[in-house]
């Protein structure tokens, strides 16, 4: 499927579940996030996504399960220790100092520096590495507070991938991104995946770009896995009207064969009510 890279449970949640309270947001959740593949986790608003991905990387602790990393509880590494292994871009970054972007992208670098050493000549090689993948290098000497959101999300992605870890968990992170953007950090991302092995974790809003790009797919709803697999066997007519509750016609995509959804967004039933009420004034004038 990717040449030959070698397929293995890189992380392994078990049983896991968790509460904000009295509400049960995690539900007995099982999965297998193999070494190489990407994974995009799907589900409305409120279904657990977010709640899932902070959970993996110890923002969250389990209030039941346990999720393994290389077969070691994840709550046994140290932040450093993690910090070997996994890059994250959360949700929503907000700084409010001074910093340059190149700085930013530069804090990538911290795990692999020794206590109280600065950066050097092969950090910033590393990090200019990193922001001509997401088209930053131009914003290096740029103050980050004076960045747009867009131009911010790319900073932050190069500082994940300045981290050099053998995973990427992304929370939307092109939510804040045109189309040209969405696209050209997509197809990085799925380049690092097959030239380095990159194991990719990330959440989306976007049905079309997860079918596209993804090797597995979960389907979450109200805390629970409706669905797992690949997009043909998670991008079905029927899990999506259920999970979403909208109305959907599915397409194959011209290019590549994977299912492409349509959204019905009920304007054939207005237009057919507007037309009628046209033909009934028409008759009227008639009369």
């Amino acid at each position: 499927m990717h040449g030959n890279l070698k397929y293995n449970p890189l992380i392994s949640v078990r049983c896991l579940n968790w509460y904000y309270g009295n509400n049960h947001i995690l539900k007995d959740i099982y999965l297998n996030f193999e070494e190489g593949t990407f994974t995009t986790i799907l589900g409305p608003n409120g279904s657990g996504k977010t709640t899932l991905l902070r959970n993996i990387t110890t923002a969250l602790k389990p209030g039941r399960g346990t999720i393994f990393l290389k077969d070691r509880d994840i709550l046994s590494y140290t932040n450093r220790e993690l910090a070997h292994y996994m890059a994250v871009v959360p949700q929503n970054t907000y700084i409010d100092f001074g910093f340059s972007a190149l700085d930013i992208v530069l804090m990538g670098r911290q795990a692999h520096l020794e206590r109280f050493k600065d950066e050097g000549a092969e950090d910033v090689r590393i990090a200019r590495q990193a922001m001509e993948y997401t088209n930053t290098w131009h914003l290096r000497d740029r103050i980050v507070t004076e960045l747009s959101g867009g131009e911010m999300q790319r900073i932050v992605i190069a500082r994940a991938l300045t981290q050099q870890a053998a995973i990427l968990i992304m929370d939307e992170p092109v939510s804040h991104l045109d189309v040209y953007h969405q696209m050209e950090l997509l197809n990085l991302i799925k380049k690092l995946q097959y030239e380095k092995g990159l194991t990719v974790i990330l959440v989306l809003h976007d049905l079309n770009l997860a079918s596209q790009y993804s090797d597995t797919i979960v389907l979450l709803k109200d805390g629970y896995i409706k669905s797992k697999g690949t997009s043909q066997e998670v991008i079905t007519k029927a899990n999506i009207e259920n999970v979403y509750n909208i109305d959907v016609h599915l397409i194959d995509h011209p290019r590549t064969g994977l299912p492409y959804v349509i959204p019905v967004n009920g304007m054939e039933t207005v237009n057919r009510h507007n037309k009628n009420i046209k033909n009934m004034a028409r008759l009227n004038l008639l009369k």
